[in-house]
């Protein structure tokens, strides 16, 4: 049927209203809030020195969207910037009261209390953030800049040191440092006791003993350090009772800092009692890889009245968010062929590089500078090793540590050896 052409004129005016209401909902749709782009937009306009347009479009983002975080950190910065310290705190304080270990917004409150000058708000702030984030490199930096600024140089260097460990390659650390080092040296001082029980066992795989079948093993040793332009230089006189005999030995060890990312280790040591090496020496050397990884390869050598031994080392460690991870391995070439010792060392940081627990996990007989001659002979070794250290105060540090052992001494002979090591130091 063919339609008359009024009709036609009807259904043309009604396809064209039906095209241009779909047409004008285009644009509502079109415009749907993108907080992300606004957010975009935001910053675009901060980094323009359009800060006020910014400010609005944070604003815009947050009413619509309060809970997205970044944007009001960054608002919280914008403030700053502007100089309106007050604003920029509340809106910080917002985020961390909602999420309390926000790296972002932890970095910006210790902005703002160092361009606010509130120096000791901001270490107070680090100390914080440090709790939830003990190896990040820049709260560890601006805690010691704020250190430094409050007249603080000593505990500056340690934490400017602990940052170096990380990071060697840390530029703005080195230049602090070296600063420093033309206005402050420091040294340290410390003692050490461990006490060693031992019990026969017929189990290869039995540990921790209170009571000693035999004379119990006791070490105490007093030790004396000092940073010096090329590194760190430590003597050490240890003595010992074993065996039911006593002896001294003597000890130097070297930290030299070659460049930056690349340190090394070098040991000497002396004894002319039987329980210790007559002669000890070592050396490794340190580099710092991409990735927070560490690389390093030494050599160790004691001389026993009777023998001698050369032993090589290599290592690897890692450092991932508040835990550093190490895995060493010791070879030993021998008459035939090659006996090896591996540790693995985990290491979890609490509110700074200075705080930590730790453990180690091992197996086979490593080259420990008080080594006997007769744990050399040793068959096999397998070590569990708990440990810690903690400020005590500005000053003070201790440090412990428990090693529960079970040592082949002769085939299928085997002894339980547990030793408790308690040390204190003091920063002069």
């Amino acid at each position: 049927m063919i339609a008359r052409p009024e009709e036609k004129g009807v259904d043309i005016k009604r396809f064209f209203l039906i095209i241009s209401i779909i047409f004008a909902a285009f644009p509502l749709v079109g415009q749907e809030f993108n907080a992300d782009l606004v957010f975009e937009q935001a910053r675009e306009a901060a980094f323009s020195g359009q800060r006020h347009k910014a400010i609005e479009l944070c604003q815009k983002v947050l009413a619509e969207h309060p809970e997205y975080l970044g944007v009001r950190v960054f608002l919280g910065r914008i403030y700053a910037w502007e100089n309106d310290y007050e604003q920029a705190r509340q809106e910080i304080e917002k985020v961390l009261a909602q999420d309390h270990d926000n790296l972002e917004a932890l970095h910006t409150i210790v902005d703002i209390e160092y361009w606010s000058k509130n120096y000791q708000k901001g270490l107070k702030m680090t100390n914080h953030g440090l709790q939830y984030h003990p190896t990040d490199q820049e709260l560890l930096y601006k805690k010691a800049l704020l250190l430094n600024l409050t007249n603080q140089e000593k505990k500056s260097a340690q934490t400017l040191n602990a940052l170096l460990k990380i990071s060697p390659s840390h530029e703005k650390a080195q230049e602090l440092l070296q600063k420093m080092k033309s206005r402050q040296t420091y040294s340290q001082i410390g003692l050490t006791y461990r006490y060693s029980a031992f019990t026969p066992t017929e189990q290869a795989c039995s540990f921790a003993n209170l009571k000693s079948d035999k004379a119990p093993w006791q070490l105490a040793a007093l030790q004396y350090s000092r940073k010096m332009d090329f590194g760190d230089l430590l003597g050490r006189l240890n003595y010992a009772s074993r065996f039911e005999k006593m002896g001294l030995q003597y000890e130097i060890d070297c930290y030299p800092v070659f460049r930056p990312g690349t340190y090394s280790y070098f040991s000497l040591g002396y004894s002319a009692a039987s329980i210790f090496p007559e002669f000890r020496s070592g050396a490794e050397i340190y580099q710092a890889l991409p990735a927070a990884l560490e690389l390093s390869m030494g050599w160790r050598y004691m001389q026993y009245t009777t023998t001698s031994l050369h032993i090589f080392t290599v290592s690897m460690a890692k450092y991932y968010k508040q835990y550093w991870i190490n895995l060493r391995s010791y070879i030993t070439p021998e008459d035939k062929g090659f006996s090896s010792a591996w540790f693995l060392n985990l290491r979890h940081y609490l509110s700074s590089p200075d705080n930590y627990f730790s453990l180690s996990l091992g197996y086979g007989v490593s080259p420990d500078n008080l080594l006997a001659k007769q744990q050399v002979d040793y068959l096999s070794s397998k070590k569990i090793i708990l440990g810690g250290q903690h400020n005590l105060s500005n000053s003070y540090l201790l440090r412990w540590q428990c090693r529960l052992e079970n040592d082949e001494t002769s085939v299928d002979q085997f002894q339980k050896h547990s030793s408790i090591e308690l040390s204190l130091f003091y920063q002069l």
